[in-house]
């Protein structure tokens, strides 16, 4: 009897884990995002997305400041049917730079865009 309780014990605490076990998101993969520069040059980066993680990674180079071109972890929250928020965390990459964060809407399965609190817009697209 104590065997079989065992055993049922184990099999509900599997099912139970199993209920509970997220599906992956659907934003994992690998992304691009397209923007406008502060002033107005076109921008892009390459973003990499693993279940509400990932990096960010402008594709420019600058002498004079070291947080451009410089990987950065991202987190992704609050994601729905209608888009998520994306947390660039760039001062964890090198202290002194600054942290940012979108809102993007969904347009289609492989692309969601945003604006800038500046008025600037962004895309997001699959790759």
């Amino acid at each position: 009897m104590v065997k079989r309780s065992v055993v049922v014990s184990l099999i509900a605490c599997f099912a139970c884990t199993a209920s509970f076990a997220q599906e992956p998101s659907s934003l994992n993969g690998n992304w691009v995002a397209k923007f406008p520069s502060a002033s107005g040059q076109p921008r892009e980066a390459k973003l990499v997305i693993s279940n509400g993680a990932g990096t960010y990674q402008l594709l420019a180079k600058s002498r004079d400041d070291p947080c451009v071109g410089r990987e950065a972890p991202i987190v992704i929250s609050n994601e729905s049917s209608e888009g998520f928020e994306l947390g660039i965390l760039a001062s964890k990459a090198l202290t002194g730079c600054r942290d940012s964060q979108w809102q993007a809407k969904r347009v289609d399965d492989r692309t969601y865009e945003g604006v800038f609190g500046d008025g600037r817009k962004f895309m997001l697209m699959r790759q």
